[in-house]
């Protein structure tokens, strides 16, 4: 098993040894960042992250179920499990946390669309004014999401469906530049 931690720390030897100090330097950056979140509220979730970057895959698993078991399920948790799931090989589950990770993103829109006309119905509209434009903070599911999706779904053999989620993601990627 190997950590991310650990993994990173070989690689800048390495880098350090070929004379590639810049390219170290963003690294022992990486390592730092890592030291911090071991403490952090999103522990298991930033673990799981690092252990995906390094295709430590089971571990990455282990880590974001760690996570959701502590009850932080959310729109990220699921689309990192989704992306494990297909590395792998699992894709009828990888879809299953493509389709929460959906699901939650949608949940977030609706409760903030209920604190709205909740805000109204009581008169105050400054507030309604404040979750309105929290609504609009919420982004729509950006390109790399259908594009993830779309692979999961031809890999099950759901041509069509793929294919459109694909489309989707190329749509998305265009309209961006």
């Amino acid at each position: 098993m190997v950590e991310p931690k650990e993994y990173w720390e070989k690689k800048v030897q390495e880098l350090k040894d070929s004379g590639e100090f810049e390219e170290a330097i963003k690294i022992l950056d990486k390592i730092a960042k890592i030291e911090k979140e071991e403490t952090g509220e999103e522990f298991w979730y930033n673990r799981a992250k690092h252990y995906f970057e390094i295709k430590e895959y089971g571990q990455a698993k282990d880590a974001i179920n760690k996570d959701l078991e502590r009850g932080h399920k959310n729109f990220e948790q699921f689309f990192l499990l989704g992306k494990i799931m297909f590395q792998l090989k699992n894709y009828e589950e990888s879809l299953e946390c493509y389709n929460k990770a959906s699901e939650e993103h949608s949940s977030k829109f609706m409760k903030q669309k209920l604190k709205i006309e909740q805000m109204k119905n009581v008169r105050k509209f400054e507030d309604a004014v404040k979750y309105s434009d929290a609504v609009l903070q919420i982004k729509q599911l950006d390109a790399d999401y259908w594009h993830h999706k779309g692979k999961t779904l031809l890999k099950l053999g759901k041509i069509d469906e793929g294919t459109s989620c694909l489309e989707k993601s190329l749509e998305l990627t265009k309209n961006q530049t």
